[in-house]
């Protein structure tokens, strides 16, 4: 628990009002939990909840607050984990507040396009592409198009190489 502030549990547990009074006592909505091996919190700031989760009206609220659409740490973007909750509104919703649609995560250059690609989030990569994003953007593990061809039944094999790359 490290790092992990109130207002990362406010958003966790999808309290609004208690986002809103930490907001009035100035929380800072870009603090990101630190990257601690082993963490499900690891280097995820409050916006990233609030995308995996796909919750509009926090998306809404942490943006207008200052939250940072860009990641800090190291790890994907809440645009990539808006694509790994499965939602796709919450992915158009970033894309119009400035999300880059090619953004790709420095240690393994994957992008959103290449996670929906490869957890088969076709109205999500039917967005990504109509902002713009690029089929082109090599990865550690290709381009998104190789992510499709993996698919979700070779889904949970490539996660778990990428996750533990000495067990495979």
């Amino acid at each position: 628990w490290a790092g992990f502030t109130p207002l990362h549990s406010a958003v966790e547990h999808n309290l609004r009002g208690i986002a809103e009074v930490l907001f009035l006592h100035h929380a800072d909505p870009n603090l990101a939990c630190p990257s601690v091996a082993g963490s499900v919190f690891m280097g995820k700031a409050p916006l990233h909840t609030a995308a995996v989760q796909g919750n509009l009206d926090l998306i809404r609220l942490l943006l207008d607050h200052g939250a940072s659409i860009f990641p800090t740490t190291g790890i994907d973007s809440p645009l990539a984990w808006a694509v790994k909750g499965g939602h796709p509104r919450a992915v158009e919703l970033l894309l119009a507040r400035g999300a880059q649609a090619s953004l790709n995560n420095p240690r393994d250059g994957m992008t959103a396009l290449h996670w929906a690609a490869l957890l088969g989030q076709v109205e999500s990569a039917t967005v990504l592409l109509d902002h713009g994003a690029s089929n082109n953007v090599l990865s550690h593990a290709g381009t998104p198009l190789h992510m499709a061809v993996v698919g979700r039944e070779g889904a949970e094999q490539f996660l778990a190489r990428i996750l533990n790359p000495g067990s495979t």
